[in-house]
């Protein structure tokens, strides 16, 4: 369903998904319930300023803004529904951010295969094999230690954080050098009040993948820390496991559902020298974390000197020189979603497969 402005007329224009004309026409259709979303609207479009600072906030022009048409997929217009909680004394909600702190954080990449630090990322790249693994490394150097590799149950992962941060950037600061209201509240205590008592701990995630790609998804044991006391972390996700593969709730056509236990995220700020920022991206109250890597279909996976599959030029882009020199690669654009259990907070990581093909 979506609005439509026509000559000053809000319009109201709906489409059924394939289940809902089956119900229809079997003559049991009847609207039980609604969502609301709104993936249209990049609110980095937004400038607005934090209570109590200075500045005037610059409004998106509502009239201007596109909005996305009715499709009839499932779930093709809400990827980014609006929450709605019982609790109505909440004043945070909790989101999910991409840890890229640590010795074995998977980075993002630019086109030239950047750090993201450095330039602003984009995608990251999930290697097929250990050749390709290798041929990146080549062209990129020390880089190649952040990238994914898939079916690698130890080494770089993709690093998930929940908690309640208004800093994107993983900084105690705002640009205004004045401390984000929420950031300086670090502690166990401020995890209990905040995260436990709010019931807004995510002690699991639902993990979205495209099964046309992927096959499975690893993730870690009932054994794995993510914790820092008195200037010392303990950070240590063990050998990643299989996550559970479950039939709902369906995410998106032709993709997957994983269920994935997060382990409690107990990095805590602990006095004036205290560490805990050089571990977590989170600036404000932690919830839980969790590690992640990919497994990549059999099908994709071969060898320059092997057969390469016709999924790689269905979807993607086969045989091309996507770093310059004499070095050929195959890639496929995709995406993983992530989804808190409790919280519903999202996260979408775009996904490029790559593939060395040969000279």
């Amino acid at each position: 369903m979506s609005f439509l402005n026509k000559a000053g007329t809000i319009v109201i224009d709906a489409t059924l998904t394939d289940t809902g004309r089956k119900y229809m026409a079997d003559g049991n259709f009847t609207i039980a319930k609604f969502a609301l979303g709104d993936d249209e609207i990049d609110y980095s479009l937004i400038s607005t300023t934090i209570p109590g600072h200075a500045g005037t906030p610059t409004l998106i022009n509502a009239s201007t803004t596109p909005l996305f048409e009715a499709f009839s997929q499932q779930n093709a217009n809400i990827n980014y529904g609006l929450m709605d909680h019982e609790r109505k004394d909440l004043l945070y909600i909790p989101i999910l951010k991409i840890n890229d702190k640590l010795e074995n954080s998977a980075l993002p990449q630019t086109g030239a295969l950047e750090p993201a630090h450095t330039k602003g990322g984009e995608i990251y790249y999930l290697s097929v094999n250990d050749e390709t693994t290798s041929k990146l490394k080549d062209s990129i150097g020390w880089q190649s230690a952040h990238i994914l590799e898939s079916n690698v149950s130890e080494k770089t992962k993709l690093i998930i954080e929940s908690g309640i941060d208004l800093s994107p950037t993983g900084s105690y600061n705002t640009s205004a050098g004045t401390p984000d209201p929420i950031s300086g509240k670090r502690t166990a205590a401020d995890r209990e009040a905040f995260i436990l008592q709010t019931e807004l701990l995510d002690s699991a995630v639902y993990i979205y993948c495209d099964n046309r790609f992927f096959t499975s998804v690893l993730i870690p044991a009932g054994e794995s820390k993510f914790s820092s006391a008195r200037g010392s972390s303990k950070v240590n996700f063990e050998t990643l496991n299989p996550a559970t593969s479950i039939s709902e709730p369906r995410y998106i056509e032709n993709f997957s559902t994983f269920y994935a236990p997060t382990i409690d995220n107990l990095v805590y700020e602990t006095g004036t020298n205290s560490s805990d920022l050089d571990i977590s991206v989170v600036c404000g109250p932690r919830g839980s974390a969790l590690a992640i890597n990919l497994v990549v279909d059999n099908m994709l996976t071969s060898k320059s000197t092997g057969t390469t599959n016709y999924k790689y030029s269905a979807y993607g882009t086969s045989n091309t020189s996507l770093l310059g020199g004499s070095n050929k690669f195959d890639y496929i654009d995709t995406a993983l979603y992530i989804e808190g259990a409790t919280t519903s907070a999202r996260l979408m990581i775009p996904i490029r497969i790559i593939r060395y093909a040969g000279t």
